[in-house]
C-alpha cells in the first residue's frame, strides 16, 4: 500500500514537472507594443470585458504603438420553436470588425479583421439561469476576441 503511494506521488511530480506550457500563454508573446487609443462601439457589455483586458497594454514607452477600433454585433437569433410557438433553441452570433492602426512608425499599417463566432444554446425554463448562461458565454466571446487582438498585434509586431 505504502509503495503504491510513494509510486502514485513520483507520478505526480514528473507530470507536474514536465514543463508544459500552453502555446499562447502570456510569457510566449512578444508584448514590445502598447495601445495607445481604443475605440468600442457595439454591445457594451461584451466591449466592457476587451476593454478592461486591452487596458494592460496601455503603457506609452514601448517601440510601436497602435490605435485599435473595435466595433461588436451580438445577436440572438432563434433557429427551433415547439408547437406552441415559443423558442426552444438560440443561436447566439457575434461579428466582430477590428481595426488596427500603427502609429509613430515609418511605414505605418493598417490591417482589419472580421471575426464571426457563434454558438448554439438551448432554452432554460428558469429565465434567471438562461440570463446568467448568457452572460457567461458573452464574456467568454469576449476573452476570446480579445486573445485574437493580443495574438494579431503581437503577429504585426514581429514584421
Amino acid at each position: 500500500m505504502i509503495k503504491k503511494k510513494n509510486f502514485l506521488m513520483l507520478c505526480f511530480f514528473i507530470l507536474c514537472g514536465c514543463g508544459y506550457t500552453p502555446i499562447y500563454s502570456q510569457k510566449n508573446i512578444n508584448t514590445n507594443f502598447s495601445i495607445n487609443n481604443l475605440v468600442f462601439e457595439g454591445d457594451r457589455y461584451i466591449n466592457n470585458f476587451i476593454n478592461i483586458n486591452l487596458k494592460r497594454y496601455s503603457n506609452s514607452q514601448k517601440i510601436r504603438n497602435f490605435n485599435v477600433s473595435v466595433f461588436t454585433d451580438y445577436q440572438k437569433n432563434i433557429t427551433a420553436k415547439d408547437l406552441t410557438g415559443s423558442a426552444t433553441n438560440y443561436q447566439l452570433l457575434l461579428n466582430t470588425i477590428i481595426e488596427i492602426e500603427e502609429i509613430n512608425s515609418k511605414k505605418p499599417q493598417k490591417l482589419k479583421l472580421i471575426f464571426e463566432d457563434s454558438f448554439n444554446m438551448k432554452k432554460n425554463e428558469d429565465k434567471y439561469e438562461q440570463d446568467s448562461y448568457e452572460r457567461l458565454l458573452k464574456k467568454n466571446l469576449a476573452e476570446t476576441i480579445y486573445e485574437k487582438i493580443i495574438f494579431n498585434l503581437s503577429k504585426t509586431n514581429d514584421n
